[in-house]
């Protein structure tokens, strides 16, 4: 909700209006990459879930199974399949999406695994997407693809449930031997605290760590990480905003007149290094003067509304805006 609303004057509002409300406010939400990731997963959980679930008319709890799906399918897919340039918040979530809309729908058990398996032809997405407006617009065809495949099986199409353990091993995908029935997302989502991919949140918290070590003239910053970490960071020389936000780290060797080391073990906002209140509070007033306000007190259905009034996309027939 908070990063959707720093979005609401992006130039892409104007470009998603030709599509359902599901796939607007996901693309929206994540346009700026400043909202919640999975880290164990590199997934982004809410931005799917939290629109299909809004489309279909859905509660706290649809929103809870969904986000559950996703993180295990994540889990499923692991590191490997982000190494691949695939991008694993589409894989993992129309899927996830459409478990979230087939519960607000009232599918059973059987509905549920058929709307899975409907939702696999549009769970795809590359990571060559990133840096322009179809990174965020997958993310929002995703979760529309759910809702679409929750409406489908509701209507009685049908479906073969093998087809997404066959999808899963096709992206290199492997089924994990355990999962734990609690939490809903083992390990809890973190909250960034600077808008750009996750992999530049701890190079960027360990510069600023440095800024408050260094005195006087500074010739030079390096800032080392694993190469599988960044992977992801795909532009060198960002020449547009939505380039900034994965910005690479060119490999080279500048002089120095001395050398400050820093090793931030998680970024800030990661589940075991929470952000403070202050720092949440300064994010909420980052995403604009009013939203604060406007999260004081949220409640799911609170949040409805908000959508309703930032946001007025106009939603499938009977369903909620």
């Amino acid at each position: 909700m908070t990063v959707a609303l720093a979005a609401r004057t992006h130039p892409l509002r104007g470009l998603t209006t030709p599509l359902p409300d599901a796939a607007r406010r996901a693309a929206m939400a994540h346009v700026l990459d400043f909202d919640a990731p999975h880290t164990d997963t590199t997934t982004h959980i809410s931005v799917v879930t939290v629109p299909a679930v809004r489309a279909a008319g859905g509660d706290a709890r649809a929103y809870l199974a969904g986000a559950g799906v996703m993180a295990r399918l994540g889990a499923m897919l692991g590191w490997g399949h982000c190494a691949a340039g695939r991008h694993a918040t589409c894989t993992a979530g129309a899927p996830a999406a459409a478990v979230a809309a087939g519960l607000a729908l009232g599918l059973d058990v059987t509905g549920l695994a058929t709307a899975m398996a409907l939702a696999v032809p549009a769970a795809g997405g590359g990571q060559e997407a990133f840096g322009t407006h179809g990174e965020s617009l997958q993310v929002g065809f995703a979760a529309e693809a759910g809702v679409r495949a929750a409406r489908l099986a509701r209507a009685g199409a049908t479906a073969d449930p093998r087809v997404l353990e066959a999808r899963l091993e096709r992206v290199g995908g492997k089924p994990a031997a355990d999962f734990p029935a609690a939490p809903a997302v083992p390990g809890g989502l973190a909250v960034k605290l600077f808008p750009c991919c996750s992999a530049m949140q701890r190079p960027i918290a360990a510069l600023r760590e440095v800024r408050g070590q260094v005195r006087g003239e500074v010739g030079a910053v390096t800032v080392s990480t694993p190469a599988g970490t960044v992977h992801p960071l795909i532009h060198d020389r960002p020449a547009t905003r939505l380039e900034g936000k994965w910005p690479g780290l060119p490999a080279h060797r500048p002089r120095r007149r001395r050398r400050v080391r820093t090793e931030p073990a998680l970024p800030p906002g990661a589940p075991g290094r929470p952000l403070s209140e202050a720092d949440l509070r300064a994010k909420a007033a980052a995403c604009g003067p009013d939203v604060p306000a406007l999260l004081d007190g949220l409640t799911w259905a609170g949040g409805a509304e908000v959508l309703r009034k930032h946001f007025p996309y106009i939603p499938y027939e009977g369903q909620e805006a």
